[in-house]
């Protein structure tokens, strides 16, 4: 089988290539320093007129290279709820609060749910209640004890 890689024919080809594929990357050098100095351009440019350049999606921060070790520390120091105050300021954004369930919504909800039982349903529940605590003081009770510092 004749190699074909290694005839005088291709050396000069592959010779004829080398002055084109220089010339070729030359030109993307060219195109790459191009790309990184608008980049470096970009990344330095004044913030956005609408105050929103310092502020990431969902309200985190997006920490630039101006920003100060204070304000991060200052911002990592507030409560949930001091931060969407922060957020609502700069950027008039007002985070969703989950729907909470309070106390007496849910005593309500257990009282009319109690108050709706026929008695023997009451006392099938209660009975189901002790039923399950006293599965529950066992189950403790099949449990090693656990002593601290050598205590009995």
């Amino acid at each position: 089988m004749k190699n074909y890689g290694n005839d005088k024919f291709s050396a000069m080809g592959k010779a004829a290539l080398i002055p084109g594929m220089q010339y070729l990357l030359e030109l993307m050098q060219e195109a790459l320093d191009f790309m990184r100095e608008k980049l470096g351009q970009e990344q330095l440019a004044a913030p956005a007129a609408d105050g929103n350049a310092n502020w990431g999606p969902r309200g985190s921060p997006r920490w630039k290279a101006n920003v100060s070790k204070s304000a991060r520390k200052r911002w990592a120091t507030y409560s949930a709820k001091e931060k969407a105050e922060q957020l609502r300021k700069t950027l008039g954004v007002k985070p969703k609060k989950p729907k909470k369930v309070t106390k007496t919504k849910l005593g309500s909800a257990i009282a009319k749910t109690w108050a709706n039982m026929t008695p023997a349903q009451r006392r099938k529940r209660v009975k189901a209640m002790q039923a399950g605590r006293a599965a529950a003081a066992a189950q403790r009770a099949k449990l090693p004890a656990v002593r601290v510092n050598g205590g009995a």
